[in-house]
């Protein structure tokens, strides 16, 4: 009977399933979902009457959205975008027919902010905008 006890107690530990490991997301994984404008170092301190969002998708695509207060119509610009090196984005977007194009250097990535700085070192921080239910 002790033989069976040491047996069971030693021998069980090793025959358990492990407990899985989880996964460290990738730059563009963290990024998917909508993102919305908390500063900017263009922020003049008063109201703008909107809202500003970076919509990152899937297969490198993404928007640009300016939801204003009011009766106005949102507006929206889409691109394409892809991470480099981990810490950089680099993305394309057509503004009314003008395509810009520029790499931004990710200064902090969590779950649910981002910041940035521009190649003219302008920096801004953007929280991501919970899922609507």
């Amino acid at each position: 009977m002790r033989v069976l006890f040491a047996v069971l107690v030693f021998a069980l530990p090793l025959v358990a399933a492990p407990v899985p490991k989880a996964k460290m997301k990738s730059t563009e994984q963290k990024l998917i979902g909508k993102w919305r404008m908390v500063k900017s170092d263009t922020d003049a301190g008063g109201q703008k009457g909107y809202e500003f969002y970076v919509i990152f998708k899937e297969k490198g695509e993404f928007e640009l959205r300016y939801e204003y207060n009011g009766d106005i119509k949102p507006r929206s610009y889409t691109g394409t975008f892809k991470v480099l090196d981990g810490d950089k984005i680099d993305y394309s977007v057509n503004l009314n027919g003008r395509t810009k194009t520029e790499v931004l250097d990710i200064t902090s990535l969590t779950d649910s902010a981002v910041s940035w700085t521009d190649p003219d070192k302008l920096k801004e921080s953007l929280e991501k905008v919970k899922d609507e239910e």
